[in-house]
Formats: structure tokens, C-alpha cells, sequence
């Protein structure tokens, strides 16, 4: 690493964190366990100290003890107490991480010192982990809202049509959550075969709070008086809410639809997919409450058309990209404020080409050893629409929505 263990962390905000990086990863001082002596374990820890304190930035060392399904170390305060005996320098403190840190603040406010600042991703390249298994986060994130959304308008129904709460499918649902929330699992480090395991368990918590959720909106849409061919929209948020909405139809529009308030006002909508999903703006929808909307027929059908530029917008975000660098984001635009960092890019995809493995290089499980150079897609395609404009690559701008630039559509 190019510079001490500790270091100030900078967030996207400009806001900085006093931060270690762990230069012998976060079971360094468990080994010691494994000594069968109190001197040999104090032997160990020494060795790890002397190492560790090359690249400290104070005096201060963190040798972090502990490591997965492992029962407390059997050395640390037996070694707490005699090296403070024998030796007085340097100690061998058993403590918090907060007091490390406090330590650390304090001999660089004496020494008149800052740490130094970074802004680089400090985590590893992972063939199989964080972004790589990121469908196992949408997994878990889209059942945890199924789930969340059934318990509130299953109450509802229960309340006011006398349905029976499902309460043992949710309760199964919150088990298969709370089993993907292991540490070796929504992380994504998993082997292959644990993952398509994890996957089934995941999808076992959708189903069953989409289910739920889907018999508790039929429920309550029921009390809803509105007319034929209506949409009732719920928002299951604490707040109300102006969003993108999408049905799908089981009957295709071949033509188009025009999509209407409930006070007759037309909404701009985008059909796709042949005529079975119909898209459009819902404005301040109440908490735990609903607006209707009307599906009619329409001569003309109302999709994405190609459209020339780089740049899309709505009242809230402006966002560019770049064609010469894969399509990337080069400008992301919020109420006036830049949130891509000068000469950076955003939504960036990239191919890291690795060094070959051989015998004296051992692929730790997940990792690679890219060789620094790497590619980005090209020619990515802007498209317009009633609803606003989207790039080919993900990004959509819906006008009047506050948030719809930063939700990726397929």
C-alpha cells in the first residue's frame, strides 16, 4: 500500500473517517490462538507487532483477534497481563477499536499530524463478490420489500375484509431472509454451490411475501370503487410518494393505451414490450394509500423513439455521458450539484484483464490478480418518450420524478 495503515477515508459528501485497513487482514492476531504456550503466543503476537508497525501511522498498532465461528482467543488477556509485567515497552493493551482510534487522534493532535486523505475504492477486485453477485443484494433487497409491503396491507385486510393474516408464510419468509443475511452470504464471498443454494432461499422469501402482498392489494383494491378497466395504485411508504409505475397486461395493446387520472386528465405513458407493460408517472400518492388510473385504448402507440445528444434531463437531474469512454457517465447533474468527481466516470463497466495463474501464485477463493489494464463497453443509444429520455445503458430521467435518474432499467 502507498501509504499508512491508517488513513482518512473520503466519502462522495467530501466528508472524511478515520480509517485502518487492516494491512493483515482481520484475523491476523487469531493465529496466536493456536500457541501452546504463553510465551509461544506472546512470541507470535511480538512478530505480528513488529511487522505491523512498519506501516503504522503512529505508535499505535491494531492487531485485530478473532476470526469466523472461532470461540474467544484463549492468549489475549493472559498476555495483557504478563507482557505489562515483564516488559514496558512496547504494551500489549487489550481494548476496543475506539479506543485505537481515540489513541490514534490523540498523538496526531500532539504531533501536529493529519492522516492522509484517500478517495479510492479500498476494497479488492472479486470475480464473485459485491458487484459480481450483485443479483444476490436485488434478491435479498426485493424480498425484504415484498415481505415488509405484505405485513402492512395484510393488516389492512385483515382489518377491513376479515381476511386471514398470513402470518406463517411470513414468518418462514423472515427465516429464509435472516439465513442469507450470514456474513458469507449477502456478501456475496460465498463458493458457487453455496450461492445457487442461498438463490432458492431467497426466492422462496419473494414468493411468499409477494403472495401475500398481492392477495392483501387484491383485497383491499376490491373496496375501491372505480370503474371498469381501472389500476389502482398503492404506495406501501411512509410518506407520499411521486414515482414510476408499471402494469403488465395480460392482454397485449396492440395499438397503444392512454392512460387518464381520476379526474379524467391524460397522463404521458410508454408502452413497451409488444403492448404488455404500460408505464407512467404517479403523482402524491398518499402513505398506505392509493390513486386510480384508467387504461383506454389509444390510435397510436407511445414507446421509446431514438433521439440525438448526450444529455438527458428532468426539473431534478441533468445527466451526460460519454460515447468515447464506453457510454460512461461523464456528468450527473443533482439540483445543481456535480456528482462525479473531475476527470471520473460513473456507471462504468469494465473488463480487468489478470495475470495467469501458475504454481507459485494461489488464487485465494473469489479473488483475481488484474494486471491493471482493462476495457469499457461502447456505443450506447439515447432514447426519448412521453414520460422523459433514457440512455441505452440504464439510465432513465423521468420528468417530474426526483429520483427516476438513478433507477437502472433493462
Amino acid at each position: 500500500m502507498q501509504f499508512s495503515s491508517e488513513f482518512e477515508w473520503i466519502s462522495p459528501s467530501g466528508r472524511g473517517l478515520l480509517t485502518h485497513y487492516m494491512p493483515a487482514h482481520y484475523s491476523a492476531g487469531w493465529w496466536m490462538d493456536s500457541s501452546t504456550s504463553l510465551a509461544e503466543a506472546e512470541e507470535a503476537t511480538y512478530a505480528l507487532f513488529d511487522q505491523l508497525k512498519s506501516v503504522a501511522l503512529t505508535r499505535n498498532v491494531l492487531l485485530p483477534v478473532g476470526t469466523d465461528y472461532t470461540p474467544p482467543n484463549k492468549w489475549v488477556t493472559e498476555i495483557h497481563r504478563d507482557w505489562a509485567v515483564r516488559y514496558t515497552w512496547p504494551r500489549f493493551v487489550c481494548g476496543l477499536p475506539r479506543e485505537f482510534f481515540a489513541a490514534v487522534r490523540t498523538e496526531l493532535a500532539e504531533r501536529g499530524v493529519v492522516p492522509s486523505p484517500q478517495t479510492r475504492d479500498m476494497n479488492p477486485i472479486y470475480t464473485g463478490k459485491d458487484v459480481s453477485y450483485i443479483d444476490t443484494k436485488q434478491a435479498n433487497r426485493a424480498a425484504e420489500n415484498a415481505v415488509l409491503d405484505a405485513e402492512r396491507f395484510a393488516v389492512f385486510a385483515a382489518v377491513l375484509t376479515g381476511a386471514r393474516y398470513p402470518q406463517a408464510a411470513l414468518a418462514k419468509a423472515w427465516v429464509q431472509l435472516a439465513y442469507g443475511a450470514h456474513h458469507d452470504a449477502i456478501t456475496g464471498s460465498e463458493s458457487d454451490q453455496v450461492y445457487l443454494d442461498l438463490l432458492t432461499g431467497w426466492r422462496d422469501a419473494w414468493e411468499l411475501g409477494r403472495t401475500a402482498r398481492d392477495n392483501a392489494l387484491a383485497s383491499i383494491s376490491g373496496l375501491v370503487d372505480t370503474p371498469e378497466g381501472s389500476v389502482v395504485v398503492w404506495n406501501p411508504l411512509t410518506h407520499r410518494r411521486t414515482d414510476i409505475v408499471t402494469v403488465r397486461l395480460e392482454a397485449p395493446q396492440v395499438a397503444g393505451v392512454r392512460v387518464r387520472d381520476s379526474e379524467g386528465a391524460e397522463v404521458p405513458a410508454v408502452v413497451e414490450h409488444d403492448g404488455r407493460t404500460v408505464t407512467w408517472l404517479a403523482r402524491d400518492v398518499s402513505s398506505l394509500g392509493w390513486r386510480c388510473y384508467r387504461l383506454d385504448a389509444a390510435d397510436r402507440p407511445a414507446g421509446w423513439q431514438p433521439a440525438s445528444g448526450e444529455s438527458i434531463a428532468n426539473e431534478h437531474y441533468r445527466l451526460t455521458v460519454d460515447p468515447a469512454r464506453g457510454g460512461a457517465v461523464a456528468s450527473l447533474v443533482q439540483d445543481g450539484r456535480q456528482l462525479i468527481a473531475d476527470g471520473r466516470v460513473g456507471n462504468e463497466l469494465a473488463v480487468y484483464e489478470e495475470y495467469p495463474r501458475t504454481r507459485r501464485r494461489v488464487r485465494v477463493r473469489g479473488t483475481c490478480c488484474p494486471r491493471g489494464r482493462w476495457s469499457a463497453r461502447r456505443n450506447r443509444r439515447r432514447r426519448c418518450g412521453p414520460t422523459g429520455a433514457r440512455w441505452a445503458s440504464g439510465w432513465w430521467c423521468a420528468a417530474g420524478s426526483a429520483r427516476s435518474c438513478v433507477i437502472p432499467k433493462p
